[in-house]
Formats: structure tokens, C-alpha cells, sequence
């Protein structure tokens, strides 16, 4: 007994060493990154070049508003990247001397290879300098994996999810590590994720699998660019009120609707039509200056953009209850999530045909 107790000591000595051990190697390991990555900014403070910022889903939401802000600041020269070829004409009319837009469909290599040609004629003046990419574009495609009838939305919301964020920054890094080291304030890509790519709930996984990609690879790149100069962030919205959530309730339906037979047979169809339309009042509701509207977003990707790398967090929860409820919620055990997660107003489950 007493040699169990004194091995079972042992084993939890072992294990506190240990454990305190990794936590000094890690933070000596973190004071090195940041001193190596300081040591070697070399720009005069006294920068005057203008900051390109390269943006991509401006067609509406977070990244139309963002480009327009910062269309008013004489330090930035934007690059708006379009889905459709009127909205780029659009915001090509707003200020000329600092906006830049262009069709860019981020699912289409053509047009990556003519946004990397731009932005490289862009940078040839010297008084222009890659600062920021911001991966911004994303679709949104609800529904349960049984109700669609193949996996093309999948398809579809990676392609343009996921790797429309891998296209846009593998056209433009080169262009960004070419000048990263002469920025005082350092480079940066600022990916749009959200609260779902840390969290998933039924309905949801089409776009919680693209997010969850996105977190991994901006992990991976924050990791393999630290020594560059340029910092990786991850921007986690909860859910903010704009056109894609609105849309979101309508391919609800839509998705429902046009599922198999027996699949639709599986669900209270007057259950999910309530869950939709009281989730689609309290969403038409939200405060639109609040931590509710896309101005708290847009608000933190431009101050992210003017911050010093060094003061940058790896990730930000944004939005109502995003970094208080589900940040909280994320750290819980998958079955206590998945118990809350199943519950209204989250989720309609569906109901076996054996149990009606």
C-alpha cells in the first residue's frame, strides 16, 4: 500500500515537472519568436508609403463596408475584390485616388492570375507596399447532411470557403514577403472565420467544416510566416446581422423542401418552421450599432489592420455573446455541447420513422 501511495506521489512529480518544465520552454520559446521577430524590422517609423490592403468579398457585408472605410484614409491604398462585375463598378465610383475594385471570383483561377497581375502593377510604385490580405469571402449553405442529395454543396462552400481564402493569399504572398521585413508595423492576413469554426451544430456543417479548415491552415501559416514579419489572425464572429443570414433562413426552406422523400418525412416540418421564423424575428431585430451589426466586426478588422503585429492575438471572438457564451462553450466536453447544441434554438432534430 505504502509503496502504491509513494509510486502514485512519484508519478504525479513526474508529471508536475514535466508539465512545468513545457510551460518555462514554451513561454522562453515565445520571448525568442517575438526578440527574433522584432530584431529584424528595419523600416524608419517615419514610413510615408501607402498601405495596400487587398480585400475579398466586397460585394456586400463586412468587406463592402470595411473597403469604404478605409477608402477615407490617406495611409491605405484598397484593392476591393467582387463576385460581380457591377458591384466592382460601384465602389470604383466612391474614391478613385485610394479604391481599386475588380471582378474576382476567388473560385476562378483566371481571375486570381488577373488580381495578382493588378496587384503587382499596383506595388511597382515605390510608394506602395503589400500591408494586409483580408480573406473575407464566404457562402453559406445551411441544411443537415441527409438532406442533400450529393455532396456538391460541400464542394462548393470549401471551394469558395476555404480554398478561395488559399488562392487569394498564394497569389499575393509573394508580393507581401518581398516587402514584409521593410514594415515597422509588419504584415499581416486577416482570415474570416467564425464562432462555427470553433463550434458546430446541426445545419451547420457545410459551413462549419469550411471554417474549421480555415482555422487549421491560418494555425499552420501564423506558425510558418512568424519569422517574416507577418502575422496570421483568425476572426470569429457570432451571428451578426447581414444579407448571408438572412439568406441563410430562405435556403433553410429551400434545402428542406428539396431534400429525398423519406428524408423529409423524418422532420416535424412545423417545428422547423417555427424554429426558423422565431430565430429569423429575433435576428431582423438586433441592434444595427450594437455588438449585433457589422459595424463591430468591420470595426475590429480595421483596427487590426492599423495595430502593430507585436499587440496582435492569434485569433478574436466578435459579436454578441461570442466571446463570452460560446468561447465558454467551446472549452466544454463534446457531450455536454453537443446537449446544448441540440436543444432550441440551435437545432430541429430529425425523428426516426420507427419512433412516430
Amino acid at each position: 500500500m505504502l509503496l502504491s501511495r509513494i509510486s502514485s506521489t512519484s508519478i504525479k512529480a513526474d508529471t508536475t515537472s514535466i508539465a512545468a518544465g513545457a510551460s518555462v520552454a514554451a513561454i522562453a520559446a515565445y520571448l525568442l519568436l517575438r526578440k527574433a521577430r522584432s530584431g529584424k524590422t528595419k523600416a524608419d517609423p517615419n514610413d510615408e508609403r501607402k498601405r495596400l490592403v487587398v480585400v475579398s468579398g466586397c460585394d456586400r457585408g463586412f468587406g463592402r463596408v470595411l473597403v469604404e472605410k478605409l477608402s477615407q484614409n490617406p495611409r491605405y491604398m484598397v484593392l476591393a475584390l467582387t463576385l460581380k462585375e457591377e458591384s466592382a463598378t460601384m465602389l470604383n465610383k466612391l474614391a478613385p485616388e485610394s479604391l481599386v475594385a475588380m471582378k474576382c471570383d476567388v473560385t476562378s483561377d483566371v481571375d486570381i492570375a488577373r488580381m495578382e497581375k493588378k496587384a503587382a502593377t499596383m506595388v511597382v510604385d515605390p510608394n506602395i507596399v503589400l500591408h494586409t490580405i483580408v480573406n473575407n469571402a464566404g457562402i453559406l449553405d445551411p441544411g443537415d447532411f441527409v438532406w442533400f442529395r450529393d455532396i456538391s454543396s460541400y464542394k462548393k462552400t470549401m471551394d469558395v470557403n476555404f480554398f478561395g481564402c488559399l488562392r487569394v493569399t498564394k497569389a499575393l504572398l509573394p508580393l507581401m514577403i518581398n516587402t514584409s521585413m521593410s514594415l515597422p508595423e509588419g504584415a499581416r492576413i486577416l482570415n474570416l472565420s467564425s464562432i462555427i469554426g470553433k463550434l458546430s451544430w446541426g445545419n451547420m456543417s457545410t459551413y462549419s467544416a469550411s471554417k474549421y479548415a480555415v482555422e487549421a491552415w491560418s494555425d499552420s501559416l501564423r506558425m510558418e510566416l512568424s519569422t517574416l514579419n507577418i502575422c496570421v489572425v483568425k476572426i470569429r464572429p457570432s451571428a451578426i446581422k447581414t444579407d448571408m443570414m438572412r439568406e441563410y433562413f430562405d435556403r433553410i426552406d429551400f434545402n428542406l423542401e428539396n431534400a429525398p422523400k423519406d428524408v423529409k418525412a423524418m422532420y416535424d416540418a412545423e417545428k422547423v418552421r417555427e424554429w426558423k421564423n422565431t430565430n429569423l424575428a429575433e435576428h431582423e431585430s438586433r441592434d444595427m450599432t450594437g455588438n449585433q451589426s457589422a459595424g463591430i466586426v468591420v470595426g475590429t478588422l480595421a483596427k487590426f489592420i492599423e495595430t502593430d503585429i507585436e499587440k496582435l492575438p492569434a485569433s478574436k471572438w466578435v459579436g454578441a455573446g461570442a466571446n463570452t457564451v460560446f468561447r465558454l462553450i467551446s472549452w466544454l466536453p463534446e457531450s455536454s455541447k453537443d446537449k446544448i447544441f441540440m436543444r432550441t434554438p440551435f437545432y430541429v432534430p430529425p425523428i426516426h420513422p420507427k419512433q412516430t
